[in-house]
C-alpha cells in the first residue's frame, strides 16, 4: 500500500504485469509534470469527464484523450525508467 499526500509529485511504474487499485479524493484534480525538450518543466492539468479525481474540463475545452495523457506521461519516462 502506498499513501501519497496531496500536492506531492509522484508516479507509479509497474515492473511486471499486475493489478493496481487507486483511490483518490473526488474532484481533487490531476496535474502532470511535463518536461519539455528545452529542459523546462511545467505542470499540466488533465481533464476527464466522470472520473473519480480528475476534474471536468472548463467550458470550451475538451477532455484529454487517453493518447494525450500517455504523451504527457511519456515526457518523464527518462526519470522513472526501471533500472
Amino acid at each position: 500500500m502506498v499513501v501519497v499526500p496531496a500536492g506531492t509529485v509522484h508516479t507509479f511504474r509497474g515492473l511486471t504485469d499486475g493489478v493496481m487499485e487507486a483511490m483518490g479524493e473526488r474532484g481533487m484534480g490531476e496535474w502532470v509534470v511535463v518536461l519539455d525538450r528545452d529542459g523546462t518543466r511545467r505542470e499540466v492539468e488533465v481533464y476527464e469527464r466522470d472520473h473519480l479525481w480528475r476534474r471536468e474540463p472548463p467550458p470550451g475545452i475538451p477532455p484529454n484523450t487517453a493518447e494525450e495523457r500517455r504523451a504527457l506521461y511519456a515526457t518523464t519516462d527518462p526519470l522513472v525508467r526501471a533500472p
